[in-house]
């Protein structure tokens, strides 16, 4: 018998059996994602075919969206809005030149600040000129990789912080923080948290073409947003090694602060190489191992290839019905 569980009041969303002492005759079974109307065409010239990384937040009374336009060695930082999530505008912010124009929705285009990733700070003690904040990928320091972080006032103007930069990827024969990597405002622990690519030896029993390298998640904290705490694995209890593309960190809606939801995309053991199997969240209590369990079948078609259909997570709290899933394609 396990111990009975005090929620209180709170709503717990029962992916896994945190909640649940036996099971007899029956499964956890979690909705399958169901294809809708094209909502956001990445259709113009600086998106090419490579949009993806895309955060989406409720904010007041519109929806935002910031996100990754282009390929890895020529992509931009871009924004649009929308009234109800469905339809969406890129405002011509005149911001940023692309093709001899500045008519278009680019936020940064520069080499030293790509994977932009965006969130609102609700830290009480946030400054107004500091409200939104980001870490991005930024240029290499002793042919190691780094994260920079970024601050703004409302999301558009964006500079980068003195502490330049915030981390370091470690010497240990993979020093990387490629993809994307994700920060939040953690609530009840009243900390910053950032979730990057971190990098382990495979031992030959996950295939690699990265010198046996397998990809998974680190995690470090910080309590200004400036200086931060040496980036550590998070426990995946006795799971077998496996690579984890994106984490798309982010506080649950339903059940902020106490859970987290990380979904990372994963690439199946059993299917072909470069191919995505099962996303899958972790969820994140205080003071517990995060727990695991699949968000639902691998996702065929287009998104069965090689770095199509990452996920990521949204703070725009939907109604009861579903809980959109932003996927960017690439």
């Amino acid at each position: 018998m396990q111990t009975v569980r005090d929620i209180g009041s709170r709503i717990e969303p029962l992916i896994d059996d945190w909640l649940i002492d036996r099971i007899d005759g029956l499964s956890l079974r979690l909705h399958h994602p169901n294809p809708k109307e094209v909502a956001f065409r990445f259709d113009r010239p600086w998106e090419g075919t490579s949009s993806i990384f895309i955060r989406v937040m409720k904010d007041g009374d519109i929806y935002r969206n910031w996100y990754r336009a282009g390929a890895d060695q020529d992509q931009a930082a871009c924004y649009a809005e929308s009234p109800d999530g469905i339809h969406w505008d890129r405002p011509n912010l005149g911001m940023v030149e692309y093709n001899g124009l500045t008519d278009d929705n680019i936020l940064i285009r520069d080499d030293g600040i790509t994977n932009l990733a965006v969130f609102r700070d609700d830290n009480p003690e946030a400054a107004d000129d500091e409200r939104y904040k980001a870490i991005a990928k930024g240029p290499k320091t002793d042919g190691r990789a780094t994260i920079r972080g970024l601050t703004s006032p409302d999301g558009f103007h964006w500079k980068i912080i003195e502490a330049d930069p915030i981390l370091v990827a470690p010497d240990d024969g993979w020093p990387m923080f490629d993809s994307t990597n994700v920060a939040i405002w953690d609530e009840v622990q009243g900390r910053y948290v950032a979730y990057m690519r971190g990098w382990f030896d495979g031992k030959g029993h996950v295939s690699s073409g990265h010198r046996g390298g397998v990809r998974s998640i680190r995690r470090s904290v910080s309590r200004d947003f400036r200086t931060w705490t040496t980036p550590e694995f998070i426990d995946m209890g006795d799971s077998e090694p496996e690579h984890l593309y994106t984490n798309a960190a982010t506080p649950y809606f339903r059940a902020p602060p106490h859970l987290s939801d990380v979904s990372p995309t994963i690439r199946s053991r059993t299917q072909a190489p470069r191919r995505l199997g099962r996303r899958r969240p972790l969820r994140r209590r205080l003071h517990e191992q995060p727990r695991r369990s699949p968000l639902g079948p691998p996702v065929h078609g287009a998104a069965d290839s090689h770095r199509q259909g990452y996920r990521r997570l949204d703070r725009s709290e939907p109604d009861s019905r579903y809980w959109p899933r932003p996927y960017g394609t690439r």
